[in-house]
This record gives C-alpha cells, sequence and structure tokens, in this order.
C-alpha cells in the first residue's frame, strides 16, 4: 500500500468514526442557507510517496442552501522540495440532517497552483465532515486530492480546520 492510500485509509476512519460519534446526541444549530464561513487550516500535504509537508491556509465559504454551498481556499506549503501556493474553489453538497451535531460533505472544482513560480491549472476533489462545536464554531476535518494540468501527478491533503460561522 503506497503513501497516499495509507493516508487516505487512516483520514477516512478518522472522519468516519467523528461522524458516528457526532450524530449521537443533541446538537448546536446548523449553518442555515445564507450563512458565511471563515477557517483557518493546518494540515499534512503529500506529493508522490516520499514527499510529505506541512500545510496550512484560509477557506471562506457561503451556502446557498441546506444542502449546497461553496467555498474558496487558499494554502500554502514551504518545502525542501518547492514552495507551492494553492487556489481551490470548490462547489459541496452536504448530506444528513440540517440538525445534527455533525454534516459530513463532498467538495469539488478548479483550481490554480504555483510551485516554485510555475502556475498550472489544477482539479480538486474530496470529502469532509462539520462538526459544530457551538452555534458560530465547528471543525472540520477533510482530505482532498488535487490532479494537475498536462501532468500525471497529483497531492493527497489531509487538514482540520477551525471555523467559524456567520450571517444568518
Amino acid at each position: 500500500m503506497n503513501y497516499n492510500t495509507r493516508i487516505l485509509t487512516q483520514t477516512s476512519i478518522v472522519v468516519l468514526s467523528l461522524f458516528a460519534q457526532a450524530f449521537g446526541g443533541a446538537s448546536p444549530a446548523a449553518a442555515q442557507a445564507g450563512s458565511g464561513t471563515f477557517e483557518i487550516y493546518l494540515g499534512q500535504f503529500a506529493f508522490e510517496e516520499d514527499y510529505r509537508e506541512t500545510t496550512y491556509g484560509l477557506r471562506a465559504g457561503y451556502r446557498s442552501s441546506n444542502r449546497i454551498g461553496i467555498e474558496a481556499s487558499l494554502g500554502y506549503a514551504d518545502t525542501d522540495v518547492a514552495d507551492a501556493t494553492f487556489l481551490d474553489l470548490s462547489a459541496k453538497i452536504y448530506f444528513g440532517s440540517e440538525a445534527s451535531k455533525a454534516q459530513a460533505f463532498l467538495f469539488a472544482g478548479p483550481g490554480w497552483a504555483d510551485v516554485d513560480s510555475d502556475d498550472v491549472l489544477t482539479l480538486n476533489l474530496g470529502v469532509g465532515l462539520d462538526i459544530r462545536l457551538s452555534d458560530r464554531m465547528f471543525l472540520r476535518p477533510d482530505v482532498r486530492s488535487r490532479w494537475f494540468e498536462h501532468s500525471e501527478a497529483s497531492d493527497l491533503e489531509a487538514s482540520l480546520s477551525l471555523g467559524f460561522t456567520f450571517g444568518d
């Protein structure tokens, strides 16, 4: 099993465990249609099998309905091999009850990467879980894969965000 597969498997187990635990009790108010989010994140970035580094960044989103949202993510990874900046734009689809303490989602969309001053278009796809801590605060574990234009290369990113909801 290669490194990316191990990270994806381990992160999926953690996300699914949190998902199962989160649906067990009473919940704070969920994000509502018309609300925005702001997040800071820290994670692990894996490119190919032997290339792992810390990544961090900011995310901002808007929930247009109880099931649909959009977000922009700006991240950075400073590595021994290259410096990389990522900008991802994603559509999100939420699953489960809005009244639950946690809500799973899938996301996908186009993006851009600057890797050592080489600009490339990207495509990202991922899965995550919004875990409500209060009416306005949440944790978000997620995993995303990113594919690069004109390349067979892809990366895998697992992160944990602390987010804040504002608006409705």
